[in-house]
């Protein structure tokens, strides 16, 4: 999930760019021009982020699924997923889940859609955590990342 890092996106762009030209005949003023506001349009981004998690104060966040790292990675904050690498956790690993939830003091788990529903009660009912729904996937680039920040800084907004 590079593209949850903004950083990252821009260097799959800028390599994409490099190609258009030869590839599929595009102008490379076009793309040059395009690729520039990209990457402003990308800073914009960033820094709106950046202000918005400064002034939340928050470090970590907590995911049902680690598709966040990159985001994670980026921007200072310390992921905790409650699958590892896409394994569901057996009875053991969750009680020891619930535990560290209810030490971290988190009062939220990020979770995607298509989730198994029961599994997720099972989790909600043991620690009592708020879920908040987004989409690593999500076609609204821009908008999507902005929703993250939002919700790790004020997951109940």
């Amino acid at each position: 999930h590079f593209w949850l890092d903004p950083q990252m996106m821009l260097a799959q762009a800028r390599a994409i760019a490099q190609v258009l030209p030869t590839t599929i005949g595009m102008d490379e003023r076009d793309v040059s021009a395009n690729l520039a506001r990209l990457n402003q349009r990308l800073q914009k981004l960033e820094d709106e982020i950046r202000a918005r998690l400064a002034q939340s104060g928050r470090g970590s966040f907590w995911t049902f699924h680690g598709s966040w790292g990159h985001f994670a990675e980026h921007f200072g904050l310390e992921q905790y997923a409650v699958e590892f690498e896409g394994k569901e956790s057996g009875v053991r690993t969750m009680i020891a889940i619930v535990s560290e939830l209810e030490a971290s003091g988190a009062e939220f788990i990020i979770v995607e859609p298509g989730l198994d529903r029961d599994r997720l009660s099972v989790l909600q009912n043991e620690a009592g955590k708020e879920f908040v729904g987004l989409n690593p996937m999500r076609r609204d680039y821009d908008q999507n990342l902005l929703d993250v920040a939002y919700a790790i800084a004020d997951p109940r907004r």
